[in-house]
């Protein structure tokens, strides 16, 4: 009999397709990072995944270990990035960049891969610019369309791509961010925007930049939806094997440290940057391709989270109350990794109105709305979605007045001043 984890277990690289899979972090099981529950569903069965992590000693891709059919994790989905000004921000200044860089006119089309509740498209066509999103969460292409966002109900691929192609859709710019990471066939991404892409088109994706997440001790950006964890190195050699080349890079701070690339068709007008040769260079020298690099990491996260358990343990023995900040999936990552239960955390806050009123997956952590903090009067809060530390924490400038305190886990546990 095939056990859950053979049945979902990566035997191949995903960009290479190498077998030379080398594990270097494990994190157990646990439920997917968004499936939250509702209190009816407490006590039925949770359904839990292996989550390791590998890299390509091929290609020095980071990749899971095992894949979860990507129909479980979004085709209702919870995240919507509309809620937080820091990506709102982010998007608005994105949407400018592009437009200003690359020139686009009200005659362009601009298509958004995992457009999710059209907050980006949404700048992009108050330019006057034409938008079409492509969405699975049912959930938030309706959101979409009710701003005014054009969006297809669908998980992108080069059949879709082909059905466009027919009806004449030829888009200036494909952007896609915090996406590419989720796909498990990255060759069939990379045809299907070739297909769509105007000659002189461009596509753009952002994701968490591998490098920061070593360096940084981010684990909890690893769960089951992002399959593959980005360098520069093998990026360049996917796109090359379909007559594409990224021209360009950008780090950004977002997300705890990301990376946004251009890539067009070779041939086009667009010219690779020296940026890019020193960026290429760099990874080499932080030892991307060496073992030793991603096994330090390992070691520094079983030893950061063993810390954070024993911190909040020595607090629930002085009689602090600690709660969670930020219902993410990064957060549950950590939760369940760690297994945090309501003994030492009490509850969660979210900003997210789909979150709020269930319970965490795997450890069962009740999710309440921010407001409740207005009332109860914590000790410690854990921010458990540190990627928007600033922006919680000027929120919450009156929980610090009466001397709350806020703790972090990453990059190491500590007590924020």
């Amino acid at each position: 009999m095939t056990s859950q984890s053979d049945k979902y277990k990566a035997t191949q690289c995903r960009i290479c397709k190498s077998e030379k899979l080398y594990t270097f972090l494990d994190l157990g099981t646990m439920p997917i990072p968004n499936g939250f529950l509702e209190k009816k569903d407490l006590g039925t069965h949770e359904p839990r995944y292996p989550l390791g992590t590998a890299v390509c000693e091929s290609c020095w891709l980071v990749q899971l270990t095992h894949v979860v059919p990507a129909e479980l994790m979004f085709s209702n989905y919870l995240y919507v990035p509309s809620t937080s000004t820091t990506m709102l921000d982010h998007f608005q200044s994105m949407a400018h960049d592009l437009i200003e860089r690359f020139a686009f006119t009200g005659d362009d089309l601009i298509i958004d891969i995992g457009s999710n509740d059209g907050t980006l498209l949404n700048y992009f066509r108050q330019k006057g610019l034409s938008v079409l999103g492509i969405d699975p969460a049912s959930n938030l292409a309706h959101l979409a369309r009710m701003k005014g966002v054009n969006t297809i109900n669908s998980l992108f691929s080069s059949d879709l791509a082909a059905e466009l192609h027919q009806q004449k859709v030829k888009p200036k710019l494909i952007v896609a961010t915090n996406v590419v990471a989720h796909m498990q066939d990255l060759h069939d991404l990379c045809k299907g925007v070739k297909l769509l892409l105007d000659d002189q088109g461009v596509f753009v994706t952002e994701f968490p930049y591998l490098l920061d997440m070593v360096e940084k001790n981010e684990f909890d950006t690893i769960y089951h939806e992002h399959l593959s964890y980005f360098a520069l190195q093998p990026l360049v050699r996917l796109f090359e094997m379909h007559d594409m080349e990224i021209f360009d890079f950008r780090r950004l701070p977002v997300h705890g440290g990301s990376m946004r690339i251009s890539v067009a068709k070779k041939g086009s007008r667009h010219t690779v940057t020296p940026k890019l040769k020193e960026c290429l260079q760099n990874e080499l020298n932080r030892k991307i391709n060496t073992r030793a690099l991603y096994d330090d990491f390992a070691n520094r996260v079983y030893s950061n989270t063993k810390k954070l358990v024993e911190c909040l343990k020595a607090y629930k023995a002085e009689g602090k109350r600690v709660v969670g900040y930020g219902a993410s999936a990064k957060g549950n990552v950590l939760l369940n990794f760690c297994q945090i239960t309501p003994d030492l955390i009490e509850y969660v806050v979210d900003s997210i109105p789909y979150k709020q009123w269930r319970f965490t997956p795997g450890t069962h952590l009740p999710v309440y709305p921010e407001q409740k903090l207005e009332e109860d009067h914590p000790d410690y809060i854990l921010l458990l979605a540190w990627n928007f530390k600033e922006e919680i924490m000027e929120k919450q400038a009156l929980f610090r007045k009466r001397g709350g305190r806020f703790l972090v886990a990453v990059p190491e546990v500590k007590v924020l001043d």
